[in-house]
């Protein structure tokens, strides 16, 4: 395998999981994952073998690609009993909440098992930066590659302008009704994305720790929140911003 090859087309054509025409769209800053270099290498296998496409199926995708002692990662999906993702669950949390729909611990495994990230599911999720990485700090392919230039700030300086242009066509394209953004971090790439500058964000207190920002639009509107994973997301935020969306969007 040509390592810098096969990254670079992931880098130009990977942005996520599930049904590009389903009406709600979450958009994060990476994935996590990553740890090995034989993980790296599966996943790109894998996403060729799965057409290479801008969207994969989640499910499928997971459990095929393989760490460096050759397990899988059906743990996420695993039917009826899955290993609960901490992102995931609160986006699934903002989902049903959105759907007037009740959630349980169990409602939320069964929709992370069977209807979440899938290419006929009603939702999307997609990243602003395609490289999957253990944590923020840690970026690994400088090693794998032997490229002392392939640093995690050259790699996102270089990428940062046409991984927006390619969401902003994405969006345009397909029109989903409702862009989810999560985390503060990235929010003047997030708003990028959007063509919003943040004069016309409306802000929404949600509980007495959480905000969340929104913009009204037609065919698309874009909601900010915070990281799912960050202190103060609660059950309470989740469903009380889900019934305003809802009467707004």
């Amino acid at each position: 395998m040509d390592l810098r090859k096969e990254l670079d087309s992931f880098i130009k054509d990977f942005y996520g999981y599930g049904n590009l025409k389903s009406d709600i769209w979450f958009i994060g800053m990476e994935e996590g994952g990553g740890a090995t270099l034989e993980e790296i290498k599966s996943r790109l296998e894998v996403w060729k073998a799965l057409g290479a496409g801008k969207v994969v199926d989640a499910y499928d995708f997971h459990y095929r690609i393989t760490d460096d002692k050759g397990k899988n990662f059906d743990f996420l999906f695993r039917d009826g009993n899955p290993a609960v993702q901490r992102t995931w669950q609160g986006l699934i949390k903002l989902l049903l909440s959105y759907k007037a729909e009740t959630y349980s611990a169990e409602k939320i495994k069964e929709k992370q098992s069977n209807g979440w990230g899938r290419l006929k599911s009603d939702n999307c999720l997609l990243e602003l930066f395609p490289l999957p990485s253990p944590n923020a700090n840690d970026f690994k392919y400088t090693k794998w590659l032997g490229d002392e230039n392939f640093t995690r700030e050259n790699y996102k300086k270089e990428n940062e302008k046409p991984r927006i242009q390619g969401l902003q066509e994405l969006i345009k394209v397909n029109q989903p009704k409702m862009v989810v953004f999560y985390g503060k971090a990235y929010g003047d790439k997030y708003k990028a994305i959007a063509g919003l500058d943040g004069s016309d964000l409306l802000e929404l207190k949600i509980t007495s720790e959480k905000t969340a920002k929104v913009f009204v639009g037609s065919p698309t509107s874009y909601v900010f929140i915070p990281h799912p994973t960050a202190h103060g997301m609660s059950d309470e935020y989740y469903q009380q911003l889900g019934r305003e969306l809802k009467e707004k969007i």
